[in-house]
């Protein structure tokens, strides 16, 4: 399974520049492959720090995906199944490299305190109805497609830094990092009310994401001390395990 493949060394870093780009590339044109790299890197950041609990409830999800039923073994049955044990099997390989890698016991905290803003309705009131379908794919995790949608209201509306926000997420989610920092850092030095401390959150992680820790306590801080900021307990936590 020639996805899985990609999607494996694309996680490993086993791509060259030229390979990864092109694979970022697909990924943001196809939205089952996003979705795919979305679940393989959350299945196996919750078995880094969940265990096997996580694995098992992962190939529960496949079990019901397949709508089995206990009956004898079958060549259709087998053939069916030999997609998901070569995933199941493709996860447990990966896993293994990268404990052979990576140090165990550096935390994902990327992985630990990531997920997407939940635009709440005040903010996207006023908005304009070119946006409307955009945030029915955001909210349904359909970011592949929710992607083009936002660029094209905000070619529409530039002064709408909700616009702006949602599409950093979309690019987050279908593998575009430094884009998405781009969107953030120019919400975050426009200090665009309500969602400046919002910016501040998701930079500090892509900061630890990029093994700076230093630069992620420089957004984290200002959350930490004031009470009212958004992101204000997770930041005092996560300034704790970085200390």
């Amino acid at each position: 399974m020639k996805e899985f493949d990609n999607i494996d060394n694309y996680l490993l870093g086993m791509l060259s520049e030229k390979e990864e780009q092109a694979f970022l590339q697909e990924v943001a044109q196809d939205e089952e492959l996003a979705q795919q790299l979305a679940q393989r890197e959350r299945l196996i950041s919750g078995i880094r720090h969940g265990g096997r609990g996580e694995l098992k409830a992962e190939l529960e999800g496949y079990h019901q995906k397949l709508n089995l039923q206990p009956a004898p073994p079958s060549k259709t049955l087998t053939r069916r199944l030999l997609p998901w044990i070569a995933a199941a099997a493709s996860i447990l390989l990966l896993l293994w490299a990268w404990q052979s890698w990576s140090p165990p016991q550096t935390p994902n905290h990327y992985a630990q305190y990531y997920s997407p803003y939940d635009f709440p309705a005040a903010l996207r009131q006023g908005e304009a109805q070119l946006a409307d379908e955009a945030f029915q794919n955001y909210e349904a995790g359909q970011y592949a497609a929710a992607l083009p949608l936002f660029e094209s209201a905000l070619e529409h509306q530039p002064d709408q830094p909700i616009l702006e926000m949602a599409l950093a997420f979309c690019q987050l989610e279908t593998g575009q990092m430094a884009a998405a920092q781009a969107r953030f850092e120019k919400i975050y030095l426009a200090k665009t009310p309500l969602l400046e401390e919002q910016a501040a959150w998701y930079l500090a992680l892509l900061a630890l994401r990029a093994d700076d820790p230093q630069q992620a306590q420089q957004y984290l801080k200002p959350l930490a001390v004031n009470p009212q900021a958004d992101h204000h307990q997770e930041a005092q936590a996560l300034l704790q395990q970085l200390d």
